[in-house]
């Protein structure tokens, strides 16, 4: 519906009001400047206060539009942000990632991993192609940057091993002094890393926590690990 009258608008439900001034401000934010005279109608029916069409305030009254409307956030605008392209080489580095169950938890580590430009990833075993897509969703296109592949046999990565994990022997992340080629070893979700690989680690490092929960979702440490390993 491209032309909609302030009559016809001032008919409709509150949510299908929302929904339909969400669109036309969409369309405003992306350059349709014809569309500025039926929107602010459309706030006027709505009661709200004069829009200045700048880009926070613009984005913040979308997102109030699609709460009242009550489209699912899967669905709601998205801006496209404009990515630089790097000329930062990848590091020496070798991530194994062991048994992990989430495809949403190994996509944000793929992004992590190209955003500190790390180095490869190696998954323990086999995905079925379905959990691709997963990945794809999560990653948000880094997925085609980061080499990823599939590896069971640890003795094929770069040594020394340093595995992440909450034991006790563990050394403060903080305090280690990275080499220049070596590689991560980061657990399932909720056992962490196998005795095997524990066993074969050559170093084993935890990330210092200070609240009730004594671990983070592997995602998140592999991102504060990654910081860690481009800080020293």
């Amino acid at each position: 519906m491209s032309k909609l009258s302030s009559q016809k608008f001032a008919s409709l439900t509150t949510k299908r009001q929302h929904k339909h001034a969400a669109k036309f401000l969409r369309q405003i934010f992306e350059g349709d400047t014809s569309k500025i005279p039926s929107y602010k109608e459309f706030e006027s029916l709505l009661n709200l206060t004069p829009l200045c069409f700048s880009k926070k305030p613009t984005l913040d009254r979308i997102f109030l539009h699609e709460k009242e409307a009550q489209i699912p956030y899967s669905l709601q605008y998205k801006i496209n942000k404009e990515d630089k392209v790097s000329n930062v080489s990848f590091l020496e580095i070798d991530i194994y990632l062991e048994n992990l169950r989430s495809m949403h938890n190994i996509g944000a580590i793929v992004r992590s991993i190209e955003a500190f430009r790390l180095g490869t990833i190696y998954l323990s075993k086999k995905l079925p192609s379905s959990a691709l897509e997963k990945i794809k969703k999560t990653a948000m296109g880094t997925d085609t940057l980061v080499k990823i592949e599939i590896q069971d046999d640890l003795s094929k990565l770069k040594r020394p091993f340093i595995a992440i994990e909450t034991a006790v022997e563990a050394t403060d992340c903080n305090k280690f002094n990275f080499p220049k080629s070596f590689t991560l070893l980061f657990g399932n979700e909720q056992y962490g890393l196998s005795d095997n690989a524990l066993t074969l680690a050559d170093h084993i490092l935890h990330i210092p926590l200070f609240g009730n929960k004594n671990s983070l979702n592997v995602s998140q440490a592999v991102a504060i690990i990654a910081n860690c390993v481009r800080n020293r």
